[in-house]
């Protein structure tokens, strides 16, 4: 995703916390050979579908994945629990 590269990874049930199926990755079941080959030849086919993954997968890193989405998101909660601290002990 970093690399801005259309993915595939195996669908399990924490990865709905990291990608978008369909929107910035195509999910497999996992052991299921030909479920990787058809979302290999959807991507090799579908030059709008590689594209568009391409891109969400980037914006997706950028946003939310990369050491400076983690930053940004680590300062609002630190800086949201500071201001629960001010309100209760005002």
């Amino acid at each position: 995703m970093a690399y801005g590269k259309p993915i595939v990874v195996t669908r399990t049930p924490t990865i709905k916390d990291y990608v978008i199926e369909g929107e910035e990755a195509l999910m497999v079941r996992r052991g299921d050979v030909d479920d990787l080959r058809d979302a290999i030849r959807r991507l090799r086919d579908d030059a709008s579908l590689y594209g568009r993954l391409r891109r969400q997968a980037r914006n997706a890193y950028v946003n939310r994945h990369s050491q400076a989405a983690f930053t940004k998101n680590l300062v609002a909660a630190i800086e949201e629990n500071v201001k629960r601290a001010r309100h209760i002990s005002a």
